[in-house]
């Protein structure tokens, strides 16, 4: 079940503080991730890119859930047109951290809870929804992705990038609420204390997928990649 929203909210100066930071410093630790979110003409996530199947059309609309107040994706494709569509619960927030920073995203990202896309968007589809290292922090990651999955064209592309476990490795500090894991059957895991999720079970009507562990600098990763079932 979701957690409460009191205790979602507890996290939040958290997270609002943590960009504050990146924004008033450049970057903090990541100067380089500063400065490629903030160029234009930074190509498109290579990675994401080569996982889209070809759709008929040049034009790709891409969704990205849990943006922060710059999207990492990137900007450019010599493959597609690229039109991203950045969303984030704290986006208000966000907008006032630019404005005293004095930075110009290339992409303004947009006010909405995960929870509420399906609604916020309605009868509009992508061909790519994507989330880095974000799904954790929300109030209900599950049914935050089951929204991504129904707002995908046909084979579009759902690609969810997430620290493993990171609720635990955290402590659960700040909007770090939820842990994503692999299990023996290379299932994708949510979790949060006794509660468990098999996810790919959960969107099965709707897409399937493949999940992949890496181990970054930042240490173990994993990465949910499928694809709309065409009906």
């Amino acid at each position: 079940m979701p957690i409460s929203a009191d205790k979602w909210f507890e996290g939040v100066n958290f997270e609002v503080g943590f960009w504050q930071n990146y924004l008033n410093t450049k970057g903090a630790q990541w100067p380089d991730d500063y400065r490629m979110r903030l160029d234009p003409n930074k190509p498109f996530n290579s990675m994401v890119e080569q996982a889209i199947r070809d759709t008929g059309s040049r034009e790709i609309e891409v969704l990205d859930v849990g943006s922060g107040p710059i999207t990492s994706l990137g900007y450019v494709s010599k493959k597609f047109d690229i039109r991203i569509t950045a969303t984030d619960p704290l986006a208000d927030a966000y907008s006032i951290l630019l404005e005293k920073a004095d930075v110009i995203p290339p992409i303004k990202t947009q006010k909405c809870f995960g929870e509420n896309l399906l609604q916020y968007f309605g009868g509009r589809r992508f061909h790519v929804c994507h989330s880095c290292n974000a799904l954790d922090h929300s109030i209900d990651p599950r049914n935050i992705l089951l929204a991504m999955a129904q707002l995908l064209y046909p084979n579009g592309l759902m690609y969810v990038r997430v620290h493993k476990n990171e609720g635990e490795s955290t402590h659960y500090s700040g909007l770090h609420n939820w842990n994503f894991d692999r299990d023996e059957n290379n299932h994708f895991i949510l979790w949060r204390g006794t509660e468990k999720y098999k996810i790919n079970e959960d969107l099965s009507d709707f897409v399937e997928g493949q999940l992949t562990e890496w181990v970054t600098e930042d240490g173990p990763e994993l990465v949910f990649a499928a694809y709309r079932r065409v009906l």
